[in-house]
């Protein structure tokens, strides 16, 4: 299977389907939620391509995010819509991220 598209499915399953909504009201959700960070149009992106795209309380999504990070074992990037779309759609600007996750490795505890 193409990385991609295991990124996409991996997402899928853990953040819900590409293109998801929050909220039917951009201005109402921040008015609701006035301290989450929240990106509409959200890209997620590795170091080198775009995964998925959607709406993100950074906020309530985090744990998630981690999770994610670390099913796919590289970075991810949360970027704002014009940093992971149209001319930037293949080379995301990862600089530019709202949030960014490193994946945590579980090392093996050994009794000393």
């Amino acid at each position: 299977m193409n990385t991609i598209l295991r990124e996409t499915q991996l997402t899928e399953e853990i953040l819900g389907i590409r293109g998801r909504l929050i909220s039917g009201s951009k201005s109402g959700y921040r008015r609701a939620y006035p301290d989450h960070v929240v990106v509409f149009n959200a890209n997620l992106c590795t170091g080198t391509h775009k995964f998925w795209y959607g709406d993100i309380d950074i906020t309530l999504d985090s744990i998630k995010l981690q999770e994610l990070c670390n099913e796919i074992g590289e970075s991810i990037y949360v970027l704002n819509e014009s940093d992971g779309r149209f001319e930037n759609e293949h080379q995301p600007h990862t600089s530019n991220a709202v949030a960014y996750y490193n994946p945590i490795r579980n090392e093996e505890v050994r009794p000393t």
